[in-house]
């Protein structure tokens, strides 16, 4: 019963994205900052902007090459099983 709530709540979250990607999404901001990195540019542009340990480009840049529906519902299903194992 437990994996079936889960898989639900993946589901829902994935369809969410689909419908509407941007919608409470901080993603546009590690796009420009992994773009920005990647550029040898800064990625830091204030306490609005990225505000994560360098560490957390190299890893989100596996996801940044994706188009954005499917980098959503990647980078969300990875923090989803993340949560997971630490639960």
């Amino acid at each position: 019963m437990a994996w079936t709530l889960w898989a639900i709540s993946a589901l829902v979250i994935a369809s969410m994205i689909v419908a509407h990607p941007l919608v409470r999404s901080m993603t546009p901001g590690y796009h420009e900052a992994v773009a920005n990195w990647w550029a040898r540019q800064t990625v830091y542009t204030g306490p609005a902007g990225f505000n994560y340990l360098p560490i957390f480009l190299p890893f989100f840049g596996l996801f940044a090459r994706f188009p954005l529906v499917v980098c959503e519902i990647l980078w969300r299903g990875v923090a989803f099983v993340g949560l997971g194992f630490g639960l």
